[in-house]
């Protein structure tokens, strides 16, 4: 049913080719626990109260994911879920992210894939997530209402990752008094993006952020300049008229300088 790895257990490898994947976790198993992307069917159940570590890398072939049944999550710390196809991580379907607030240790997740969104923004899949999460990063969830109205409310978040295409919506708030432990922020191939506001006191403690590949994005937000404690700022591939704003060029500053002059590394590739 499964084997050992330096890197933890791979279950489901050494099984028959067969479409479905039952597994019974048992305490003898190591701590860290990977699914292959060969199945279509995956259905965790059992108690493995020292589980740490959870990857399920999946191709286009999986079609669900039941942990309902499994007692295992209560002292989970890593959770890894990525699929690269055109099919979307349900809310309550083909993974039930409503367990994840049962995860009372997770601290690292990340969530690679499409998901998929009730109209209403109260049912938004961020207010999922488990409030001990430091680290959290969501790539090509194609998200269509704005995330930072809920994860600013995480309040151990110190590291957040937005890419290839998280949030497809044109405009982005960080809403005053949010995100009061971030630490480092990332936001790459945002590629809607036009519009992003901080307000006032948002984000206080950040000391790294990186913009990369959001064409659209108009210029940098006004209340970076009160963020004192920005340490580095980098920015890649961004529009041409963004980053003159915030340069210096022949003695001569630009309009949105002012923004930027208290970080004191700031690379443009």
């Amino acid at each position: 049913m499964y084997r050992e790895s330096k890197r933890g257990e791979i279950l489901g490898n050494c099984s028959p080719p067969l479409t479905e994947l039952n597994v019974t976790l048992v305490e003898f198993m190591l701590r860290r626990i990977a699914i292959p992307p060969s199945k279509r069917h995956v259905s965790l159940k059992g108690e493995h109260l020292k589980l740490r570590s959870l990857l399920l890398f999946q191709n286009a072939e999986l079609i669900k994911l039941h942990i309902s049944e499994c007692k295992n999550f209560k002292f989970l710390r890593v959770l890894n879920l990525v699929r690269r196809d055109v099919d979307k991580w349900h809310v309550s379907s083909e993974i039930d992210l409503e367990l994840l607030p049962q995860c009372h240790h997770l601290s690292k997740l990340e969530l690679r894939g499409e998901i998929k969104e009730d109209l209403c923004p109260s049912h938004h899949v961020s207010k999922f997530l488990p409030p001990n999460i430091v680290k959290l990063a969501l790539c090509s969830s194609k998200m269509i209402h704005d995330p930072m109205g809920v994860l600013k409310n995480l309040p151990c978040l110190r590291i957040l990752r937005l890419r290839d295409n998280a949030y497809v919506g044109t405009k982005m708030i960080c809403s005053i008094h949010g995100f009061p432990q971030l630490d480092s922020l990332e936001m790459i191939s945002l590629r809607e993006l036009k519009e992003w506001e901080i307000e006032k006191c948002a984000m206080s403690r950040l000391r790294s952020l990186h913009l990369n590949d959001i064409y659209n994005l108009k210029m940098i937000p006004e209340r970076l300049r009160y963020i004192i404690t920005l340490q580095e700022l980098k920015l890649t591939d961004m529009r041409r008229s963004l980053e003159e704003k915030i340069q210096v060029k022949n003695e001569t500053k630009g309009e949105d300088f002012y923004k930027v002059r208290h970080i004191p590394s700031i690379q443009i590739r």
